[in-house]
Formats: structure tokens, sequence, C-alpha cells
């Protein structure tokens, strides 16, 4: 089969998938020698790495097909510990297929056992994940990791034992001294894991071996008991109750175990938590919810009956925010919303749900019911007395909802009902087309078009027209529809000047692009801002369309806008390297300053993307040390972003250390403004500055650190000697503008270090609640 598909030549060898895999990897995965020769020997390559940087030895290891590792060792393409993207050699992937030969093997060929991966991830961790207890004992007897290593989630191999649902490989780490009141970054214990699978024995030896809590909270304040509901798993219930789980618990967003065992949709669960709880069915959340509304969110009809028969009421609303703001919605919206007719007729005739209830937006559940594009829920609404005389707040009728749901039944239907003219506008003189054209429904727009929709309205917010929405999203079929069948004018400007030809360039559509083109689209439009159509190509990131108006020649490649930013700058911002690659090619400038002083090499950087800015540096000569209005180099920029390897790039590429801004911030302050752990140890090691350097207005990094809301970085920094009893110029002003969350965490580790009211230089007491 292979043979014939090479002979063919339908295919070059070395095509590639979307994870940058060619075929030669799928052989490897087979564990097929023969098929690998074939294809080496057809040109296949074998340097090719995919997306995730996987080499082939990683793809053998994977699988542990032995015969093919040997063959890929043999060969000597790769160094043995080659790394993927995140930090992992093959012998990680061979840990984890559970397979000792394939250990074996690569430990002789020179296999490292230090190595761990970027999330902190032992060779111990995988052997848990395995779920061989062989492979895990075979570690443990190694004695090179302590049982309860952690990653830089905090998790044990226990964790991921847990997760690989082997009841033999979690016993094997419980005799070996793990232990069970390790809590990961989120709080969460290896108990709350094992009860999300609603795996009994797991649980039960968590908990009779390794005398594991059952009422441990995580960070949200559940139990491992919410857990083994929203699995549905009653045997895990049962063993979690008859270990003292208590059933009084509420997360603190004030869901209950009735709200878990409603949002799982579990028949049996449900009845179970009804008959053994202590909560009331119409129990609600901090967001008004009742159990109620996450059985109407399961989809299962059976759960929203159960409730109904234990009286849970219908009138009730609450605040969740599903879709325009509502916050006000009721259960009968909630149904309508996923056009469920079974569930929405059971509301109405066994729960008496009022049909014409009204969301803040005063929107009823008929206009979810239309935008679901169900045609049998809008008549069990209908039946049952919904008005379609009601005008929600924004001025949208039903007819803009039909248009919305994409529907040409819904359309139909309501173009048929003559409720509506087919331009009425909305709020914001948008009408039904809008909504047709926001779903990208070519069949919609073409009803609309027919039966008279206008294609010169304009919105109010942005004075654009049909044809302008469409060209942004770059649908070549209804941008041809509203040209064609619509007579729209192809040169129609927005607010900004904007043509639909500037949104289709922008979309990256060629297709779209060269519709408007040959119906008329000028080309020599500039928006308001300067901007030209090769700056939105730029902003596209898409190779093809910059090389189609390079190539057309129309504009300058070094054009600027009204800031002085060049092509290059949009190419940047959109982060592909092969749009910025073009650019230079043709001669686009890297000394270009905006009107800030800023370069692309500073726009690169503040984005941290360390191949856009090996690129400018290398191919386009831009000056590393360039600096911006104050005085800021990209490094800044780049430390700022909190990609070391952007910083790397930039400082082997000559980048100065000893810059400081115009407002006295160096490197180090830049560190703490990033809140990254590593950025910050990077630049204490290096030594080039005190730990309590100040700026211009006395801040030191300490304070930068403190705003960024990372504790770990605060918690660096105080280790390292910052000091706290610095008082900067609006010192409280900066430390109170943080947000709760990020406040009460940092004010608690200053008190941990031993910072008083009289260290933050104010008259008035700090107090911790």
């Amino acid at each position: 089969m292979l043979e014939f598909w090479i002979k063919r030549g339908d295919y070059d060898v070395n095509v590639k998938d979307k994870r940058n895999r060619t075929p030669l990897f799928n052989a490897v995965k087979s564990g097929s020698i023969e098929a690998v020769h074939i294809l080496l020997t057809n040109g296949a390559r074998a340097d090719v790495i995919s997306k995730d940087c996987e080499t082939l030895l990683h793809c053998a290891s994977e699988f542990s097909k032995i015969e093919m590792l040997k063959f890929w060792i043999k060969r000597g393409d790769y160094d043995i510990n080659v790394l993927n993207k995140k930090n992992r050699p093959p012998f990680f992937n061979a840990v984890k297929s559970g397979s000792i030969e394939a250990v074996d093997i690569l430990l002789i060929n020179g296999a490292r056992t230090d190595i761990v991966d970027e999330d902190g991830v032992t060779l111990l961790h995988c052997a848990g994940e395995s779920g061989k207890v062989e492979m895990l004992e075979f570690w443990i007897n190694r004695g090179e990791y302590d049982v309860n290593a952690k990653d830089k989630s905090n998790r044990t191999p226990l964790f991921t034992a847990v997760k690989s649902g082997s009841i033999e490989v979690v016993d094997v780490l419980l005799t070996n001294g793990s232990r069970t009141d390790v809590v990961d970054k989120c709080c969460t214990t290896p108990l709350h894991f094992a009860s999300e699978t609603g795996n009994g024995n797991i649980i039960k030896l968590l908990i009779t071996k390794g005398n594991a809590d059952v009422n441990a909270i995580d960070e949200n304040s559940r139990t491992p008991l919410f857990n083994a509901v929203e699995s549905g798993s009653i045997e895990a219930v049962n063993i979690l109750f008859a270990n003292g789980a208590r059933t009084d618990v509420a997360s603190k967003d004030g869901e209950t175990l009735l709200h878990c065992a409603s949002k799982s949709g579990k028949v049996g669960m449900l009845e179970f938590c009804i008959k053994n709880g202590d909560r009331d069915v119409n129990v609600k959340n901090k967001d008004n919810e009742t159990p109620l509304f996450n059985a109407v969110k399961s989809g299962s009809i059976e759960a929203v009956d159960i409730l109904l028969t234990n009286g849970a009421r219908t009138d009730v609303v609450c605040k969740v925010h599903f879709w325009d703001d509502c916050s006000t919605i009721t259960p009968l919206h909630c149904a309508s919303e996923s056009g469920n007719a079974k569930i929405i007729e059971l509301l109405i005739t066994k729960g008496k749900a009022d049909v014409n209830a009204v969301d803040k937006n005063n929107r009823t559940p008929l206009f979810n019911a239309v935008k679901s594009g169900s045609i049998e829920a809008v008549d069990i609404l209908l039946t049952n007395g919904a008005r379609t005389d009601v005008v929600p707040e924004n001025g949208e009728t039903l007819l803009h909802c039909a248009s919305e749901s994409g529907e040409v039944k819904m359309l139909k239907f309501w173009f048929n009902r003559g409720d509506y003219d087919v331009n009425v506008t909305d709020k914001y003189n948008r009408t039904p087309l809008f909504n047709a054209i926001h779903c990208c429904s070519i069949e919609v727009v073409d009803i609309l078009l027919t039966n008279g929709a206008r294609t010169d309205v304009m919105d109010k917010n942005y004075c654009g027209t049909p044809l302008l929405f469409a060209s942004e999203r770059g649908n070549a079929e209804i941008i041809e529809s509203l040209i064609t069948k619509g007579t729209a004018d192809v040169n129609c400007v927005d607010k900004d000047n904007r043509t639909p030809l500037f949104n289709a360039v922008k979309s990256g559509s060629i297709e779209a692009v060269d519709i408007l083109l040959t119906n008329g689209a000028r080309t020599d439009v500039v928006s308001k801002d300067g901007e030209t159509l090769l700056h939105c190509a730029g902003e596209s990131g898409k190779v093809e369309m910059l090389e189609f108006w390079i190539k057309k020649g129309d504009y300058d490649v070094n054009v600027e806008n009204k800031d002085n930013r060049t092509p290059l700058f949009n190419a940047v911002k959109s982060g592909s390297i092969e749009a910025v690659d073009i650019l230079l090619t043709n001669g686009a400038r890297t000394d270009v300053v905006s009107k800030d002083d800023s370069t692309p090499l500073h726009c690169a950087s503040k984005s941290g993307n360390a191949k856009i800015i090996e690129l400018i540096i290398t191919k386009g000569k831009a000056d590393v040390n360039a600096v911006d209005k104050d005085d800021r180099t990209p490094l800044f920029n780049a430390v700022k972003s909190g990609s070391i390897e952007a910083v790397d790039i930039l400082l082997t590429n000559g980048a100065i250390t000893d810059v400081v801004s115009k407002n006295g911030e160096t490197l180090l302050h830049c560190a703490g403004e990033s809140g990254k752990v590593e950025m910050l140890e990077f630049w204490i090691i290096k030594g080039d500055y005190d730990v309590n350097v100040k700026n211009k207005y006395d801040r030191t990094p300490l304070f930068n650190a403190v705003e960024s809301g990372s504790i770990e970085a605060v918690d660096i920094l105080l280790t390292n000697g910052a000091r706290t009893d610095v008082v900067s110029k609006s010192w409280l002003a900066n430390f109170f503008s943080l947000g709760s969350t990020e406040l009460a965490s940092n004010t608690w580790l200053m008190v941990e270090y031993g910072v008083t009211d009289k260290d933050s230089g104010s008259s008035t007491d700090l107090k911790i609640v």
C-alpha cells in the first residue's frame, strides 16, 4: 500500500499534517521497520520534528516499539536525551508507556534520569501515570526520587497514579510512604482526584490505607464528595458517606451537593441526594441558581422531572450571565436557549412556568428559542401563550433572532407570519441582515435579500454597512451575494474611513479580496489613522495576503501611518514569523521609529516572541539597544513579557544591561513587574542590581512585584533581602490599587515577613481581616 501511493506521486513523501508530522512518524508509530525503510529509501527526512518538537525517537519511545527504538538509536540521528517543547526526552515517553524493556534500552544507551520537564514532572511521576506496578517499583527501588516529590503544581506521583486508575500502583505508592495530605496549587488532594473519576476502589484505599481526610476542601471549598457526586458514581458517594463525609457543606460559590447531582444529569445520583441529603430542593447558590437550572443545562428531562416532582420552583430568577448580560433569567429561559422542546414543555405543563417572564433586557424565553433555531421549541411556547410583540431593551425583534439562528426554516416561519418588516431596525440601527451575516449563513442572507433587505443601512456604532461586516469575516460567498444580489456599495466607508476591502485584507481571505477588486473596490484609500491596505495585510499575518499586495506594488513596503508605523509593526504584532520574514525580504526597515520612538524590535520584545526577535536582529539588522521615548530598550520589554528565551536572544546579540529608563527603572524592576519567578531569579542571580535598587519615585522591584499580584515573585524578592521599610512617594496608593485577591495574598505575605504600619510609612494601622 505504501509503495503504491509513493509510485502514484500524489504526495510529497515529507508531507506534513497539522502537527508537523510526516508519514514517517506514522510508520514509526506502527512499528513497521519495513515501512520506515521504504520511506527513507524514497527520501523521507529523519531530521523532521513535530510542532511540539517531538522527534522520531520520542515517537518510537512513546509506543514502546522495541525493534523500532533500537533502529533509531543505532542510526544515531538524535541525541538520546533530545528534548521536546516541554523539556521531555524520549525517556519520559518510554516510562509513561510502561515498558521496562524500552527503559532498559534507553538507560544502556545513556539516557539521563535527572531531567525534570518544564512542569517539574519527574520520571517517578511518569511511572505513576503509566499505571504499571513493575515500572513504579523499578523507579522506587532505584531511589533517585522522593516518593513525595512535587512538580510545579505541587502534585506528587500519587496524583498521577490516581489519574491512571490503577489501584495496584496507588497501593505501591502508599506502601512506600506516599502522603495523602499533600495539596496541589488548587488545594486539591489525591482523594479529590480519585473522587472526580468515581473510582470506588481507589477512594476506599486512600481512606483506609492512606488515612485521607474525606472532608478536605480545595480552593473552592469543595470536598471530595462534590467530585464524587458530579462523577455520577453512587458507589464512590457511598464510600465517602460511610467514612464520615459531611453533606452540609457548600462551595465558595454557594453550590451544594444537590446542585452537583443536578449538573451531572444522573437520575440515580439526584434521587440519592434528595433522599439522603438535608437540603431544600430550591436551595440557591450565590448566583441565585437552584438545582433546577443545573438539571435544565444538563439536558436531562428525567432530572428536571424529578426536581419538579420534589417541589422545584420555576419562578426563581438567577444572576448567571448566559448571553447579552442577562442576569435575571428563569429556568424556562435556560431551557429555551438550548431549544430543548421536551424540557420546555415539562417546565410549562408540570412546573407552571411563566412563558412571558422577562429577563433584565426584557427578553422572553421565546427570543432564546428562536435564536436556538428549534421550530418545535417555538411552537410549544406560542401554543402556551408566548407573546410576539415584546421588544427587548436593544430593540431587537424575533426576526433579528431568527436571522441570527442561521436556520432557513426559522426565518421562513417568521416571514410567513408577517409580524415584522424585513428592514426593521434595532436600537443600533441594525436590520436582521446584520444578524444573518454575524452567523455566516449564506442561505439566510439570500432569503433576506430576496425579500427586500437593504444593503445601504448603516449601524450607529461604527457606521458599518452589511458589506463592511461581511468583509470583516472574510466570507466570500456572502460578500458576493451582497454585491451582486443586494447591489452593495463596495467603496462605502465606516467612521474610520475604512472600506470593505480593508476588512477583507485584515481577515486574510484572498477570495474575499478578489471579489471586492473584481467589483470595483478602490486600492488608493487610506484610513483616518493613515493605514494602507499593506498595513492591513501585515496585520492579517497571512503570507499569501502580504505577497499579493507586495506584488501589486501599490505601496512602498515602508509606508508609514500617522503614528509613523510601517506594515512591519503590524506583522510583528500579528505574531507571524512568516509575515515578518516576507517584509524583511522585500526591504522592510527595522530602524523606523514610531511616534513614541519604538522600533519593530521593541514591539516584538513586548510580546516576548523569541523567533521574531531573532529574525529581526539577524535578518533585519535591528539595533538591540535602540531606546524609545522613555529610554527603554527592547530588553526592558522582553523582561516584562516574562520570556527568558527572548531575553537570552537579546543578550546574546549584545543588549546592554546597565540601562535605566527615564523614571529610573532597571531591568530588575521590569522583572518584578512581570511577576515571573524564573525571570526574577535570572536577574537576581546575574547580580547586576541591588535587590533594593530604587527608581525616581523611590520604588524598589518589590513594589512592582506586589502590583503584579504574584505572591511567588514577592516571596523570591523577600527571600533575597528585599526590604519592606522602603517608602515611596505613593506607596499605599499603589498598594491598595490592587484587586482584592492580590491584596489579600500579598498582605498576608508582608505580614508573614514582618511588615507593619510603621514599615509602610502610613499613619493608619494596616488591619488584616
